[in-house]
């Protein structure tokens, strides 16, 4: 469930309702490390009782809490240097009260954070009076510092002791810093929010919509080359290829500048050498990005980690989609040379293997598709699939990659008809490989020696995304069967499967991100009614969740209301993302000669709508409106609808 968090660009706080760091994930983290563990009020000895808490934007947090009837406001902000800044005051009252703050500082890495084995470490520190400083020299050959600072108070110990009168408050600051910060960094980050582009006249949609925008706003980091989306919080709060590609996809009509910058930043940190260890081959796009003690010093291969087999191609869709909505050839020649090195990875692992494959490396993921864990793409008996893995989706992606890559053909300096004929051949090897006749639907994997994984999985549904399937209709109807479908969305496996487990990562769990690929390419394809509620029961179970968490359960809506798992990230960029994805299904939004074109189908539990898009360096605004059994477009001339 969703707790307090402070975020701005990279450094961010989770705790509970009182502002304390009370869990094993609850601290303040940067460059993916905890710096502060432990963070724990105390007034006149005891602890005070929390009242409630206000977010006044991703990065500024008001917690009000009470002891013995009086109210103490507690002030929680992250600085544009990343400076996390707790105030304390007492707005009115009759008497002096004492203040504890004790913390701990750590420098723990995420990875001894998520369980790994935490190193030895010996942290000096240094008191001034007024401040005390950290340090700690890692194994990496960073040095990593938290400076606590205080306006008024004194040390002991792990703890800042403060007698406040009314009226009166506290500042205390606590500074993180490194020897040497990421080339790509931009510090300090400006503090700004994105504006929402969508309106509607519906209290479901609105919500859902609202605490998605604070969520992207939260994950926004900046670069030097724009902003980008780091992948979520508190455990995946980095540059994260394939998530951080998706969101952008899936705003780019709204929000387009993340596309660029993203293109820009994977561009840069795209696979140069042959790597075993890193999975870092030439042209590959990212996995994953690091700065942590464990990463930096090789104790794990995740400081720029490629063991991801869908990346390189998205990275190709998102430079298609963008240059479709943009308009922006300048923009696609500056990342020409990465997307022609990108096309020409994929060429040679089709060339290779017939499919995009993927065999782990120790000490690397087992699976990685979007489904990367260990138990994410099972045989029907719930063994892990043999590599080398091809996994649907993925050849579905590598299709529309060289598709793309074709429409790009004379930037690229390839050969268009070339790639559209590696195209036409991918697609007629994967629906006939992957088809399982006898079954009506995909297979979700073929192995190394051509068996299949069969399977119901939601895998499938890519494909209509990417244009992919012969088949479009038979995989309609799987999505939407009983088995799949929960009524709040549709599963990742089917329930009756033998992996199938409802509260699991990937084998049963629904995630937005999954089904917002499923609802695009239902609309791309012409089932428009399908789109709208796959949308409407997605955005009600948002509601009622407080917005999209990375997944929840795959329970059947016969059961009651979705039910959240534990260890689901919350903000999480894809998923929050996937709410403007199931809104450009709901109007079927494209691109049009010089326009915009939508064929509208608002929901039930939908009325109006209203829609800012940016295209071709312009902005339209659109507005759908049910009139009785007539919906009414209103927008520019350059808009092209069909209703």
């Amino acid at each position: 469930m969703r707790e307090p968090t402070v975020s701005h660009s990279g450094f961010f706080a989770v705790s509970d309702s009182l502002g304390d760091f009370s869990k094993k994930y609850h601290g303040f983290y940067g460059w993916d490390t905890r710096f502060l563990s432990r963070l724990s009020l105390e007034v006149e000895g005891s602890k005070p009782e929390p009242l409630s808490y206000v977010s006044l934007a991703p990065w500024h947090m008001v917690f009000w809490v009470e002891v013995d009837g009086v109210i103490i406001a507690r002030d929680r902000a992250i600085s544009e240097d990343g400076t996390l800044i707790e105030t304390f005051s007492l707005p009115r009252g009759e008497r002096d009260l004492k203040f504890s703050l004790s913390f701990e500082a750590d420098f723990e890495s995420i990875f001894e954070v998520r369980g790994s084995k935490r190193l030895p470490r010996r942290i000096k520190h240094f008191n001034r009076g007024d401040s005390i400083t950290y340090t700690y020299s890692g194994v990496d050959g960073l040095t990593r510092v938290l400076k606590i600072s205080f306006s008024k108070g004194s040390l002991q110990k792990d703890s800042i002791v403060i007698t406040l009168k009314p009226g009166e408050k506290v500042v205390i600051r606590f500074s993180p810093s490194l020897s040497r910060n990421p080339v790509y960094m931009k510090t300090p980050a400006p503090h700004t929010s994105l504006i929402q582009s969508i309106k509607t006249d519906s209290e479901i949609y609105s919500l859902v919509l609202d605490k998605s925008i604070s969520d992207l706003s939260s994950l926004t980091y900046y670069t030097r080359y724009g902003p980008v989306f780091l992948a979520g919080i508190p455990y995946f709060a980095c540059i994260f290829g394939r998530d951080s590609i998706v969101s952008a996809l899936y705003v780019l009509p709204y929000y387009p500048e993340y596309a660029l910058s993203t293109l820009k930043l994977l561009g840069e940190l795209q696979g140069r050498k042959f790597d075993t260890r890193k999975e870092e081959e030439p042209g590959k796009i990212p996995h994953e990005v690091r700065f942590d003690e464990l990463s930096l010093a090789g104790i794990t291969p995740f400081s720029t980690y490629y063991g991801t087999v869908d990346a390189t191609p998205l990275y190709v869709i998102l430079a298609r989609e963008y240059l479709r909505w943009s308009g922006d050839r300048d923009g696609i020649k500056t990342v020409a040379p990465y997307l022609k090195k990108a096309v020409e990875w994929i060429l040679a692992k089709i060339e290779e293997n017939g499919f995009l494959t993927y065999s782990p490396k120790p000490g690397g993921l087992i699976n990685q598709g979007w489904k990367d864990s260990a138990e994410g793409v099972p045989y029907e008996n719930g063994e892990p699939v043999k590599p080398p893995v091809a996994l649907v989706e993925v050849q579905g992606y590598a299709y529309a990659a060289l598709q793309g890559a074709a429409e790009m053909a004379d930037i690229l300096n390839i050969d268009e008809n070339y790639l559209k004929e590696k195209a036409r051949s991918l697609y007629d090897r994967l629906n006939r490989y992957f088809w399982i006749e006898d079954r009506g639907y995909y297979a979700l994997a073929l192995d190394g020696d051509g068996g299949k994984s069969s399977v119901l999985a939601s895998n499938q549904g890519h494909l209509l995304f990417a244009m992919a399937a012969s088949r479009k209709k038979e995989i309609v109807e799987k999505m939407f069967s009983p088995r799949l479908y929960s009524g709040w969305g549709i599963r990742t496996l089917a329930e009756g499967e033998k992996a199938y487990n409802p509260f699991s990562y990937h084998n049963g769990s629904v995630w937005p991100h999954d089904n917002a690929f499923i609802a695009l390419g239902l609309s791309r394809e012409g089932f428009v009614e399908k789109a709208s509620s796959l949308a409407s029961d997605l955005f009600t179970a948002g509601y009622l969740l407080d917005g999209f968490p990375e997944l929840f359960s795959g329970l059947s809506r016969s059961v009651g209301p979705p039910c959240p798992i534990s260890r689901a990230n919350i903000p999480q960029a894809w998923s929050a993302a996937s709410a403007y994805a199931l809104i450009s299904s709901i109007l079927s939004l494209k691109v049009e000669d010089d326009g915009v074109e939508i064929s509208p189908l608002l929901p039930a539990d939908l009325n109006c709508i209203k829609v800012r898009v940016k295209i071709l360096s312009r902005e339209e605004f659109l507005k759908v409106e049910k009139r009785g059994e007539k919906t009414l477009v209103e927008g520019s001339s350059r808009v092209y609808y069909n209703i």
